[in-house]
């Protein structure tokens, strides 16, 4: 059956739990993520009884969640997502060229080899003072986002308040990955590419509307070790010690087993109503009117074709991270035993297939194949250049 997002309609969040079980293995060990001076992240329920082990933390989820529908081979969104925008950079550093994208870096949109990389364009006739020939301009993109007309213009002001409303939309039109998994425009990076200053004075912050972590209930440590083995010097000598690399190295390993693993999510929905994505437009006068669109869904609910479009990307990115990629580290596969939605208990998980027809719906609404176009411009991806 299609899609309904009616039941959210009155809801502030949409909360899901998937209980996992270990991919193989008799004894059922995993291993969980790992702190620096911390080691694994251990913590007692407010109960003050039941254990639980931070299995995945937040960070490394949204980063597991943006990679769910990409295809790290073409180093663009898979099938389902392709046209969906996004940033990507074209870096040169001593001489050498790679890419970067905003959904492979750990910081998207505010990553400095996008942030300060060179953005190309050419501005119309009405938006250069005085009126002459369209000439081609380029600038970083940091401070094309500053500006307040023309091509990924975002009006980020240093002496004005920050309201979400008033620029996520823009946001939404050229990077919407960014908008979902949230991004901190903390600092900018100058010419030089080495010295950064504050852009905005750091208070540009889009929350994240989607979060999510892996735990374990009542773990159970397994110990283990491992011998890192020299096949040249068994032994480290003076001029050749263990810190280098050389010698024979024992070392222990401490995994853990728990009966009950779950993988737990939040989509804000209440921040994502504070966005204003669709409600409104700006006025030249300041003041801002409605924009009713179509709804491209037949079971919408309340939600505009924007807010729909980031609620079913991320059920979307969420099936495909259950299906897909459950192995977080070679000593940690898990599998899904089960999916169940916490709250509000009228809404349905729904069905790969039904999740996969209503993106593809609401992205072909929004984000079109632009007629004439070539290269990564016919995906919606924007291009900037770094030089290092």
């Amino acid at each position: 059956m299609p899609l309904d997002l009616s039941p959210l309609n009155d809801s502030t969040r949409l909360l899901i739990n998937a209980e996992l079980d270990v991919a193989f293995g008799g004894g059922r060990r995993f291993q969980p993520t790992g702190f620096p001076d911390l080691g694994p992240a251990l913590f007692k329920d407010v109960d003050g009884v039941t254990d639980w082990l931070l299995v995945e933390s937040v960070q490394s989820i949204a980063n597991r969640l943006e990679a769910a529908c990409w295809d790290d081979a073409e180093e663009h969104y898979d099938a389902t997502c392709d046209r969906i925008p996004f940033v990507r950079s074209e870096i040169t550093l001593r001489g050498s060229s790679r890419t970067t994208s905003t959904p492979q870096e750990a910081h998207r949109l505010a990553s400095p080899y996008i942030l300060a990389g060179n953005y190309t364009y050419t501005p119309s006739a009405q938006q250069q003072s005085p009126p002459q020939q369209a000439q081609p301009v380029t600038e970083p993109l940091w401070k094309r986002l500053c500006s307040a007309a023309g091509p990924l213009a975002m009006s980020l002001e240093d002496d004005a308040p920050f309201r979400l409303r008033n620029h996520a939309g823009h946001l939404f039109r050229f990077d919407p990955g960014s908008l979902l998994h949230g991004m901190w425009l903390s600092t900018k990076v100058v010419p030089t590419g080495k010295t950064k200053a504050a852009l905005c004075g750091g208070k540009v912050r889009f929350p994240r509307i989607i979060s999510g972590f892996v735990e374990a209930k009542n773990p159970r440590t397994a110990q283990s070790g491992g011998v890192k083995r020299e096949r040249i010097r068994d032994q480290s000598e003076e001029g050749a010690d263990a810190a280098l690399g050389f010698g024979s190295i024992p070392f222990p390993r401490t995994d853990f087993t728990s009966g009950g693993i779950f993988a737990r999510f939040n989509l804000d929905l209440s921040l994502l109503r504070t966005l204003g994505l669709g409600r409104t437009q700006p006025l030249a006068n300041g003041q801002t009117q409605c924009t009713p669109a179509i709804p491209l869904l037949q079971q919408q609910g309340i939600f505009t074709n924007e807010e729909a479009f980031l609620v079913t990307w991320t059920i979307y990115k969420i099936q495909r991270f259950l299906s897909h990629g459950l192995s977080l580290r070679s000593g940690c596969q898990f599998v899904l035993k089960n999916v169940s939605v916490e709250g509000p208990t009228a809404f349905t998980w729904p069905i790969d297939t039904d999740v996969t027809a209503a993106l593809t719906t609401l992205k072909d609404g929004l984000f079109p194949l632009l007629t004439g176009s070539q290269g990564w411009a016919a995906r919606n991806v924007t291009s900037v250049t770094y030089l290092g």
